[in-house]
């Protein structure tokens, strides 16, 4: 992170890319991390790792390299109450979880009216920016 667009960031610039180590100095919870070689063997066994790791650590970040090790994570923590991750996580949740249909005046909402439609955001990615 320290040597990319992040290491600039007029924020929170991140000035190592250690993730277990940036967590650690914002916590005094324990931070530990789960490498690819395990994600890479399936959400099975992912999920013991996880849960071996839950007895010792109150953190655990978890490796991912393309979008099919972020499926197996998915599937391997979409019951878990609290998720943490970027947006690329959001992308494969909804695969593992109950669709519950449910009424809201959004389904409703009419945008295609020339006022526009006014979109916040409080990420500061190129990205985003875009």
């Amino acid at each position: 992170m320290e040597e990319s667009e992040f290491a600039h960031d007029p924020v929170h610039p991140m000035l190592q890319s250690n993730l277990v180590a940036i967590l650690q100095e914002q916590t005094n919870r324990k931070v530990t991390f789960i490498e690819l070689v395990i994600v890479r063997q399936g959400a099975s066994v992912l999920r013991m790792e996880i849960e071996k790791k839950r007895r010792d650590f109150h953190y655990c970040n978890i490796d991912s390299e393309t979008q099919a090790d972020l499926t197996i994570v998915a599937e391997a923590v979409h019951d878990y109450k609290v998720l943490a991750g970027s947006s690329a996580i959001a992308e494969e949740l909804p695969k593992f979880l109950p669709v519950q249909p449910i009424s809201s005046s959004f389904t409703e909402l009419d945008i295609t009216d020339h006022l526009g439609v006014l979109v916040i955001s409080g990420s500061l990615t190129p990205q985003t920016r875009e």
